[in-house]
């Protein structure tokens, strides 16, 4: 019997499932991107598939539009194939692995969102890292981004204002994920199983649907 945490991430799962009906998009993106051969990948490829993923699926054109991200889809390409050693390494890696001790990670975590983020901004840049590598890179958005932040200061004590999301941020985040993986993973094995996706999709539904909607809706 699940107890209240798990049905509630339960029905929240269900709501998004059921508000957003067509995955297609999500999931055949992954499958090409699965398909390339991190070091050859050309700015053909992502456009062929990143950037439908971004565009269509993640609703990134407005913020990738702007000219501080022009041609960005070169810069991501050249980015790949430089780092396409790491990123296969973590293309192999499961964030829900028991035997993953992610502080041996973090110096190169970091270092991926960074470069990524100077490229195509904080948000985007986790998409990126997720289609690459869907079972070790969580996503965000700026609300999931910003309410897990303020948790964590909170818990932390700490109030400092930090205008974009830095690394340090995405690498606490990415310790939150995992704490929540193995805090709920039946109950979130037992929904990707049911809905066809990896473990980060679904706290990402759930994530989502928690930091988007008001209370109202619930009572």
């Amino acid at each position: 019997m699940h107890n209240k945490n798990e049905r509630i991430i339960e029905e929240y799962v269900k709501r998004f499932e059921q508000a957003y009906t067509d995955s297609s998009t999500y999931t055949q993106r992954l499958q090409e991107m699965a398909e390339i051969k991190l070091a050859d990948i050309a700015q053909a490829d992502v456009e062929r598939v990143i950037r439908r993923f971004l565009y269509q699926w993640g609703r990134m054109g407005r913020v990738l539009g702007r000219s501080e991200f022009r041609d960005w889809e070169s810069d991501v390409a050249k980015l790949v194939r430089a780092k396409c050693e790491k990123l296969e390494d973590f293309r192999r890696k499961d964030l829900a692995d028991s035997r993953l001790n992610v502080s041996e990670f973090e110096l190169d975590l970091k270092k991926l969102y960074d470069c990524f983020k100077h490229i195509v901004g904080p948000v985007a840049a986790t998409k990126v890292l997720h289609l690459i590598c869907p079972n070790f890179f969580p996503m965000w958005d700026n609300d999931i981004a910003r309410a897990v932040r303020s948790e964590i200061q909170r818990k932390e004590e700490r109030n400092n204002t930090i205008e974009e999301f830095s690394a340090a941020d995405y690498y606490r985040f990415v310790g939150q994920v995992l704490n929540f993986i193995k805090k709920y993973e039946t109950v979130l094995s037992d929904l990707a199983a049911q809905y066809k996706k990896g473990e980060l999709k679904i706290l990402d539904e759930f994530l989502w649907w928690v930091t988007h909607r008001p209370l109202s809706l619930f009572f």
